[in-house]
């Protein structure tokens, strides 16, 4: 091959791998989209759990969440919860919340936060690709 056509082909290449990494940034830039946390009482559908968050309140580094779970028969259902505080994903204490197919079950976890802060703790609900969250205050009161 001449140097010519060499240099042709790799000016080609170029504008190929150009037009594709502008292709990606297009559609990462485009996909900013960030549903909107869901309120406490909703009933939210994450994957195959249906979930119900009542009500939370923060004692010191405790951290409790009153929910109600359904959708599924999963005796460790509280896998899937995570909270999230100071930057750090904490997951549940052992409890004897269970999810049931036909029924809502009550439960309360409870979650020990690493440090105490000011900032408001996130709940976060994660079944195969879906995802569910809630903001926690972080106020010592309960919220409503």
């Amino acid at each position: 091959m001449k140097t010519r056509t060499l240099l042709l082909l790799s000016l080609g290449c170029a504008i190929v791998i150009l037009a594709a990494g502008i292709g990606l940034f297009v559609r990462l830039g485009t996909n900013d989209v960030t549903a909107a946390p869901s309120e406490f009482g909703d009933r939210v559908e994450v994957g195959d759990l249906q979930v119900v968050v009542s009500s939370a309140s923060r004692e010191g580094l405790m951290q409790r969440i009153s929910l109600k779970v359904s959708g599924i028969d999963d005796r460790e259902v509280t896998d899937s919860f995570a909270v999230i505080s100071g930057g750090v994903p904490l997951n549940a204490e052992p409890n004897d919340c269970v999810a049931v197919i036909n029924a809502d079950t009550s439960c309360e976890i409870e979650f020990v936060l690493s440090t105490e802060t000011s900032e408001p703790a996130v709940l976060i609900v994660t079944r195969g690709e879906e995802r569910g969250r809630w903001v926690l205050a972080a106020t010592e009161d309960p919220i409503p």
